[in-house]
């Protein structure tokens, strides 16, 4: 687990725009937080799309 937060921080610094969530989750996120990451992605849609 320890590498994928260090690649988050080190994106985190690299695009410090960028909005990272940190999920528990394993490599089938969307089977394992359908909701969670629908949740997240209108959100997104919400604040980054026009109109």
């Amino acid at each position: 687990m320890w590498i994928y937060l260090a690649r988050t921080e080190a994106y985190r610094r690299d695009v410090p725009d960028a909005e990272v969530h940190l999920l528990d989750a394993g490599h089938f996120a969307p089977d394992e937080q359908p909701d969670r990451i629908a949740e997240l992605t209108r959100q997104f849609l919400r604040v980054s799309l026009p109109g």
